[in-house]
């Protein structure tokens, strides 16, 4: 977007450039009529870039605001617990999570003195 901007700007330049030599010779545009009209034709080039600018950020917005609200229209899910009464001491799940850390003990045996083949 800028880049076209100064672009759009740069050939005014040039061209005006070119024109002086013409205006020191008696034809074409003095320097403030010129000035004015670049003015106004660099003026139209911001009002479309920016027209253009919003446009594409008002699709984004309704794009987004009805990804909302067809997120917002689906059900949600709720799965009831298994049991109702908190700290019931049937539920089995309850107390294998409230030793998550518990280690099993692994029974270790020494090898004979004369089998050396014997595992650990």
């Amino acid at each position: 977007m800028r880049a076209g901007l100064f672009l759009f700007i740069a050939i005014n330049l040039l061209l005006i450039a070119c024109n002086n030599q013409a205006t020191q010779q008696g034809k074409g545009y003095t320097n403030a009529q010129v000035d004015s009209l670049v003015e106004i034709r660099v003026q139209e080039r911001i009002q479309q870039l920016q027209a253009a600018n919003d446009s594409i950020i008002n699709a984004m917005a309704a794009s987004k605001a009805d990804s909302m609200l067809r997120h917002a229209q689906t059900p949600i899910k709720v799965i009831p617990p298994a049991s109702t009464q908190i700290g019931d001491s049937k539920d089995k799940s309850n107390q294998e999570r409230s030793s998550p850390f518990k280690r099993k003990s692994k029974k270790t045996t020494m090898p004979a003195e004369g089998n050396a083949n014997a595992n650990p």
